[in-house]
């Protein structure tokens, strides 16, 4: 009976292990089919996208569209700024002209903008700004790159080259405002200009003419009559001490702006850094041909420490014969410091600085905080001279930002204001951005 089952379960095991192995081929062999079926679909992909003609969209710090051979590139971004403040005047100045200034909140800048490369060589790019309610033209010009001698050519709406300060973006200076001196930078005008690197980008210059309109958009053209005129700017930047990729570096630069005024007159006003607060100093509007602009810059990087300074001049040339003219002037200084392992970027293409890259951005999976930074800043602005009585004021600012991850960021700033001759204000801000 034994040797019986034996004799029946061993061709009966034979046959089950003999089809349980031809299953197993079988399926093997059916998963071999697809993995080659998905490999040819990823492969007929991977070929499209390597054609010329074929956009690649990604994400890198806004929405991006380039070519494989890059060749043509867009870029989709914008920034969102939301300030809170507070004020608090002493008695002096709640009973001069300033008066007492009411607590606020505004979107700062709420901005779009479109940017990209055509042919390799063809620049572009449009920026709006809709915070207030209004919508104003930024960027609005084109351009072309890699030219001989000159290096880049550019026309359109876009700043003029001048100022440190006015040139890094608004998204990565270290204060909520720029400093009071920033009164006497253009901004941006309509115009066409050149600039270009030398000595391994160690060295930076442009040079530009544009005209003096009043409008933010800068559309108006009509020289020699009310309502435009002609300019002139020029900056050249120099890197004495380059090392590390910046992490360690000394920047020296000078600019110079000449402007032919619309209407024969001018006008310097500036509130005390914080944009939700009036003019403190305002010299009226006066009879003037034209002025003369200089401003020399200078600024430090060594690792987590920096600093940063410029002293800028406006020399006016009156039209009223018999009168002197007057000179205003101002400046600032201020240091900063991360209490991470991270330091301010600079840009040798610009001679500007550029955005804060947190090695350890918030909710990295490994514990990370975001980047801190620490800033105090003394500002001065002098707007008396000449029979031109518009005020002085002096500003110390301190600042304490919180970097979460590169595109978001939270600021808190606060600024003792001082009006001489009138009194103080206390003023306590904040700002939550993001950009992309």
């Amino acid at each position: 009976m034994r040797y019986t089952r034996w004799l029946i379960c061993l061709p009966l095991g034979l046959c089950l292990a003999t089809w349980t192995g031809h299953a197993s081929a079988q399926s093997l062999e059916e998963r071999v089919r697809k993995l080659e079926e998905q490999l040819k679909i990823v492969q007929k992909e991977t070929e499209k996208e390597k054609k010329p003609g074929t956009f690649r969209v990604y994400w890198k710090d806004g929405l991006r569209f380039d070519t494989a051979d890059k060749a043509f590139q867009m870029k989709l971004g914008g920034r969102i700024q939301l300030d809170w403040a507070v004020f608090d005047e002493d008695t002096d100045t709640v009973n001069s002209s300033i008066g007492s200034v009411p607590n606020g909140v505004e979107f700062r800048r709420a901005r779009l903008f479109l940017e990209g490369l055509v042919h390799d060589r063809f620049e572009f790019k449009s920026q709006f700004d809709f915070a207030g309610a209004e919508v104003s033209i930024k960027d609005l010009y084109m351009g072309v790159r890699d030219l001989p001698v000159v290096g880049k050519f550019r026309v359109g709406h876009y700043k003029q080259p001048f100022s440190l300060e006015e040139l890094t973006s608004s998204k990565y200076i270290t204060f909520m405002e720029r400093g009071l001196p920033n009164v006497f930078s253009v901004g941006r005008q309509t115009g066409l200009g050149v600039w270009s690197t030398a000595l391994d980008k160690r060295m930076t210059w442009a040079i530009g003419g544009f005209t003096v309109s009043d409008g933010d958009s800068g559309d108006s053209f009509d020289v020699g009559k009310a309502g435009a005129e002609l300019g002139l700017a020029l900056r050249v930047t120099g890197l004495p001490w380059y090392e590390d990729k910046g992490k360690r570096l000394a920047h020296l630069g000078v600019s110079y702006s000449y402007q032919n005024q619309p209407r024969d007159e001018i006008r310097f006003r500036q509130r005390p850094e914080a944009h939700l607060a009036p003019r403190y100093v305002d010299t009226g509007t006066f009879d003037a041909k034209n002025n003369n602009r200089v401003g020399v810059e200078a600024a430090l990087v060594y690792d987590r420490f920096s600093v940063q300074g410029e002293l800028i001049g406006d020399f006016v040339k009156r039209k009223a014969s018999g009168v002197n003219n007057p000179n205003f002037g101002g400046a600032y200084l201020y240091g900063s410091y991360f209490l991470t392992d991270d330091h301010r970027p600079y840009k040798t293409s610009s001679g500007a600085f550029d955005k804060v890259k947190p090695k350890n951005p918030l909710f990295n999976g490994n514990g990370g905080m975001g980047a801190w930074e620490v800033a105090a800043r003394y500002s001065y602005l002098d707007l008396d001279d000449e029979g031109i009585s518009g005020g002085t004021l002096n500003d110390f600012t301190f600042g304490l930002n919180w970097y979460l991850t590169t595109n978001y960021r939270v600021s808190f700033n606060y600024v003792r204001a001082h009006r001489n001759g009138v009194g103080d204000t206390n003023i306590f801000q904040m700002r939550t951005q993001v950009f992309f």
